[in-house]
């Protein structure tokens, strides 16, 4: 069996497509024959009204291909409706987000699109194919704190209170948005494992400019995307993150000669994320015959694995360590954050908690962790029902709900 088939139906939230996802990338990917065998498979396989999220999110693609490749069947009109809303969503986050854009750079501050937003644009070149939840937009570190300001004088707010005490913390502040229930996440690091102050610094410097109208902006360039998708892809989370492979192909469609295949090599041995490029790299090849140099894969085989690694593989989505719960995982970011400057402490760790916990009072955490550590046990260990894996979105959701439940 190919290891892009072993994701099972349990573990769902992970990485690695399940056998009738398999087949969805490639009916939405690939060209010719394989493409309309895969989809013919995949067809008559999965029931529609059923479909995981991760799935559902692949349907413009797949509309798209499908018309490519003279598809006539009943299930095209409601891809087809898919395709448009996606569309006509994204249409309008461009323009209310790239309002702030302008008012960003009136303001002397430089901005990136990321992930959605930058493959959208710069690599599907189709606002209908790539469905966003939200937008996210990256400024430089030291201007983070202007541009929280700017966006809350433009009408934006964000649940989470007082941001600005995260910048150290984190690498985003989530949850931003406007009137009319548009979200968008503004970053400060490209990467929530590298926070270190010149962490991005090749990032911008390899940034290529891209338009928005009449509005200039930059991404990624093609590597950095790559890596970028492969890295964000692979940590996985409530619902299947399936989409990465697609975002991984295109980018690497789009811009085949553009890829520098030693540069993303050195990325990931730079930034110790070596184990996602171990294990995306593979399945691109395997699963849609990626043009990945086999050599450019035994050379990532060869690259020795950090200890933090090999602790955030252990603690990942789908691998939580039991009993702990996402505790390690936590406990991970915030030892990357420290580990280059050497500001490892308690309190520091206390504090990293308390914000992705979701925690308004640093004194709230002991307890809040106790509550944590029983439920966990509960589920883990005492074979209680299961719930869906903690992140801090998810965590600040909860905090929320609990304010207004009756």
């Amino acid at each position: 069996m190919q290891e892009w088939q072993m994701n099972t139906k349990e573990n769902m939230g992970g990485y690695k497509p399940t056998h009738q996802q398999g087949l969805l990338l490639r009916a939405a990917l690939l060209q010719g024959e394989n493409a309309l065998a895969a989809w013919e498979e995949w067809r008559a396989a999965v029931d529609i009204q059923r479909l995981d999220a991760g799935s559902y999110r692949l349907l413009p693609l797949l509309y798209r291909n499908l018309s490519l490749h003279g598809v006539n069947d009943p299930l095209m009109a409601k891809f087809k409706g898919v395709y448009r809303n996606t569309w006509c969503k994204n249409q309008l986050s461009f323009k209310k987000v790239s309002a702030v854009m302008r008012a960003f750079h009136e303001a002397g501050i430089q901005t990136m699109l990321l992930k959605g937003a930058a493959l959208s644009l710069n690599y599907y070149r189709d606002y209908g194919l790539r469905p966003m939840s939200d937008f996210d937009l990256i400024v430089p570190t030291a201007d983070a704190l202007p541009a929280m300001k700017l966006l809350r004088e433009l009408g934006w707010e964000t649940s989470v209170e007082r941001p600005e005490r995260y910048i150290d913390l984190t690498h985003a502040a989530g949850g931003f948005s406007d009137e009319y229930g548009t979200k968008m996440d503004l970053h400060w690091h490209v990467l929530h494992q590298c926070l270190q102050e010149n962490a991005d610094e090749d990032f911008w410097k390899g940034a290529i400019s891209v338009k928005i109208d009449d509005l200039s902006t930059h991404v990624l360039n093609p590597t950095d995307q790559l890596f970028h998708v492969c890295v964000h892809g692979w940590h996985g989370d409530v619902f299947p993150t399936i989409r990465w492979v697609a975002d991984a192909m295109t980018v690497i469609n789009s811009s085949p000669d553009a890829i520098d295949w030693h540069r993303l090599v050195a990325q990931a041995e730079k930034r110790q994320l070596v184990l996602r490029l171990k294990d995306t790299l593979p399945i691109l090849r395997d699963l849609l015959d990626a043009p990945v140099p086999l050599s450019i894969i035994q050379d990532i085989e060869k690259l020795p694995i950090a200890a933090i690694e090999r602790l955030e593989y252990k603690s990942s989505p789908g691998r939580l360590i039991r009993g702990f719960g996402s505790l390690p995982m936590i406990y991970t970011s915030y030892v990357r954050r420290s580990m280059n400057d050497g500001s490892f402490n308690l309190l520091g760790l206390a504090r990293h908690l308390q914000y992705y916990l979701g925690l308004e009072h640093l004194w709230q955490l002991p307890l809040d962790v106790i509550k944590r550590g029983i439920r966990r046990i509960w589920i883990d260990l005492l074979g209680g029902k299961s719930a869906p894996i903690p992140t801090k979105r998810a965590f600040r959701q909860e905090r929320e709900a609990s304010k207004t439940s009756v």
